[in-house]
């Protein structure tokens, strides 16, 4: 039946967009490992490339979400955490910024912006879970995930309190003080 035939494709289409996000996990991962324990320069700066770009494309929100959920590897935590915390700057004075720097400021600024605004609310939410977890762990994946948050509470008008959101997530134990203190010192 025709039903039949379009649940079908339908589960085609969702099992090619794993396989996508698998690989492109897999490569991601293959490019972080080059970055940090390739001995041949051209290598590391290659891989750095195709870092750098993936970090700019929209695929890349629900990849980096991915590998946080997965928690493979501090070298990958850390990559996913910093492309978040890259893609919802919050940037003051951007124009005071030399000429030179504006068209990188512009094109930072534009990541968060390439999100409907009805997804804002599961960033938000994302990143808290991510923190969540990574904040009793490694600082320096905790001190990028809590940079995103700072950032998206600035950005995101329809989160009405976040402090006061932030304070009772800490009260309630699901996070630790040393977000609490980064964010707010």
């Amino acid at each position: 039946s025709l039903s039949l035939i379009l649940f079908l494709l339908l589960l085609l289409f969702l099992l090619a967009h794993a396989q996508d996000t698998n690989a492109t996990v897999q490569a991601i991962f293959q490019a972080v490992q080059a970055l940090h324990y390739n001995p041949d320069a051209d290598a590391k700066r290659q891989a750095g490339a195709w870092l750098e770009h993936f970090q700019a494309t929209p695929q890349a929100w629900s990849v980096v979400d991915l590998i946080l959920q997965q928690n493979v590897s501090t070298e990958l935590n850390f990559f996913a955490a910093h492309t978040m915390r890259s893609k919802v700057p919050f940037l003051f004075g951007v124009g005071r910024a030399w000429s030179s720097d504006i068209f990188l400021l512009k094109q930072m600024q534009r990541s968060f912006h390439e999100l409907p605004a009805e997804t804002h609310q599961a960033l938000r939410d994302s990143l808290l879970r991510h923190l969540q977890v990574f904040s009793s762990g490694l600082d320096m994946i905790a001190t990028q995930l809590s940079c995103a948050v700072a950032d998206l509470a600035l950005q995101m008008v329809s989160w009405q309190h976040p402090v006061v959101d932030l304070i009772a997530m800490l009260r309630s134990g699901r996070c630790t003080f040393f977000f609490f203190f980064f964010f707010f010192f």
